[in-house]
């Protein structure tokens, strides 16, 4: 069927800082800080079946965070995941030029949020507290695969 885009400011800007808000990336920033990145968002709705990432593309360049509906992260035919409302996929394309690491498509119809890197970027340097809260996030995702990986 294909994506359906809405409003680059989306068509509910209170729906869409609520989505980042949510997100576990961008829980710890403030009110102001989160409508200045949901003004740079747009909503995007895929179809069931849709990819939203595809796995090894290298012009990774967007964040996902899901408001409604289910997609699927898989490597081939093996799924390694599912997010839902809340969750973010594509994260670290915000930060780092990097090719995906897995498929993400659609398991029923899904709205996201999606934040571009090169939305992201300009706003970071902008915001340096912004840039803090993302860094402390995922040095502690860091920290907890790195505590799994030793068996704690």
């Amino acid at each position: 069927m294909g994506a359906k885009f809405g409003s680059r400011f989306g068509k509910e800007p209170m729906e869409t800082v609520e989505a980042l808000r949510k997100s576990p990336l961008l829980a710890a920033l403030g009110e102001e800080q989160l409508a200045g990145l949901a003004g740079m968002a747009r909503q995007r709705t895929f179809a069931e079946g849709d990819t939203l990432i595809s796995e090894g593309d290298a012009r990774a360049a967007a964040m996902y965070v899901i408001i409604d509906g289910t997609v699927e992260v898989k490597s081939g035919d093996t799924v390694l995941a599912e997010r839902h409302a809340g969750d973010a996929v594509g994260e670290l394309a915000l930060v780092a030029p990097t090719s995906r690491t897995a498929d993400v498509v659609a398991k029923t119809e899904t709205t996201v949020v999606v934040l571009a890197r090169w939305d992201f970027v300009p706003y970071v340097r902008a915001n340096p507290d912004v840039a803090m809260a993302v860094i402390e996030e995922l040095a502690a995702r860091i920290d907890e695969v790195n505590q799994r990986m030793a068996g704690n």
